[in-house]
């Protein structure tokens, strides 16, 4: 049984090595996170656990201790309780792969010119509100992934610094950028998520749209067809816009000219899953997309022109799907994913069963018979509808039969 404590209890329990033991045997018995203070014995043990460990109660840490952690066997190492520590102390943390310390307020010079880069590290560092250039320019330098969210201002010198990182950088706390500070940031080679953006000028979506890696720009709910175009010009292989809340046909033609580029990404496991050969036809795919998740509304018009874009269409809350915005979708020349939608009418399923690319409709719960007569006549690549569950007898008989339709009923798997 785990060991849990009030939350009054945790604010003085100290991990001790006769309880770091015990989650040693028995991780499941122990909550570490229910711990404001470690024992330098108990930290020492934990090295040997090649488990994540999570403890973010608490809110101090030796340089003995930190030592032990920062060069411990676990794959995770979060610590987002403690809002300050000791340049050897973060030194000895940052020798880990994967650390969160989502509170620590602030990071010295000293501390982040020393600190270690060991290979596909990743740093999460979300309670930094400010950077000065130089520890910028070292976070970029000796970071994998690099998770900066507190910023909520970024000078044209940090942007510049931060774009030589060039693995995934996450600054989703910024609610506003300049035109100079997205120009500076169009040089970075990694993922990019701007999320927190509530408004981008066209300048600063031009420049944007010179940068190579994935763009995450889910905080902006409109965009102008001027910025649509700039956007459309992103070389990256995904821009994502799950903000949107409406789309006119005017900037879904013009998002549909999007070419960007294409690569490839393991679907399941965010932390470097390395699959074995066989595994990579069933779940490596490319991912050159264009990701609408927030559009709970489609019509036809819109969806026509969506229909033109060469890549993956993501699209996560569309709760209805008429026949004529199936129709139009049913052209589209790529991989398509529509979540939110339960049910098909007769005439939108057997307009998706003339897509010819792999086809995800996760959250669809019920088909007709005269529906799954008509996708049962589907030849793509892949239809996966994993939710799926009542449907008549001969109905499951008939999708069954396509040895390309994935559904609970035929036990069949493919991620």
């Amino acid at each position: 049984m785990m060991n849990n404590v009030s939350q009054d209890e945790s604010s003085s329990l100290r991990l001790d090595l006769r309880m770091a033991q015990q989650f040693l045997d028995s991780p499941d018995s122990v909550n570490l996170d229910s711990f404001s203070e470690i024992d330098d014995d108990a930290a020492e043990a934990l090295r040997s656990c090649d488990e994540g460990l999570f403890l973010n109660g608490l809110t101090s840490l030796s340089d003995a201790a930190a030592q032990s952690l920062g060069h411990g066997e676990s794959f995770l190492l979060y610590l987002d309780g403690i809002e300050s520590l000791s340049d050897a102390a973060f030194i000895a943390i940052s020798q880990h792969s994967y650390f969160s310390m989502a509170s620590l307020k602030s990071l010295s010079e000293t501390a982040a010119t020393a600190m270690g880069r060991p290979e596909l590290c990743v740093r999460l560092l979300d309670g930094l509100t400010s950077l000065s250039e130089s520890v910028a320019a070292s976070l970029a330098e000796k970071s994998g992934a690099l998770s900066l969210k507190g910023l909520q201002h970024l000078s044209d010198s940090v942007a510049s610094a931060l774009a030589r990182n060039s693995h995934s950088l996450d600054l989703s706390g910024l609610a506003e950028i300049s035109d100079s500070a997205a120009a500076a940031l169009s040089a970075h080679q990694g993922d990019l998520n701007l999320s927190g953006l509530k408004v981008l000028s066209k300048n600063a979506a031009e420049a944007l749209s010179r940068h190579n890696g994935d763009l995450e720009l889910d905080g902006l709910t409109d965009i102008s067809v001027e910025t649509a175009l700039a956007l459309s010009r992103h070389q990256g292989p995904v821009l994502s816009l799950n903000g949107l809340e409406t789309l006119t046909e005017e900037v879904a033609a013009a998002l549909a000219n999007r070419k960007g580029s294409r690569k490839f990404c393991c679907v399941r496991d965010p932390y470097w899953f390395l699959p074995s050969d066989k595994d990579w036809e069933r779940i490596a795919f490319p991912s050159d997309g264009l990701n609408l998740g927030g559009l709970k509304h489609l019509d036809a018009p819109a969806a026509e022109a969506l229909a033109a874009f060469p890549g993956n269409l993501k699209f996560e809350e569309l709760a209805q799907l008429s026949d004529s915005v199936a129709m139009a979708l049913s052209k589209h020349c790529g991989n398509l994913l529509i979540s939110g939608v339960l049910t098909l009418s007769d005439g939108a399923a057997e307009a998706l069963a003339r897509y010819t690319g792999r086809l995800t409709l996760p959250e669809l719960l019920t088909l007709s018979d005269p529906a799954a007569a008509a996708l049962s006549n589907y030849q793509g690549p892949m239809l996966n509808m994993e939710s799926l569950e009542d449907l008549s007898p001969e109905s499951a008989r008939l999708l069954a039969a396509n040895a390309n339709i994935e559904f609970p009923g035929n036990g069949r798997r493919y991620g």
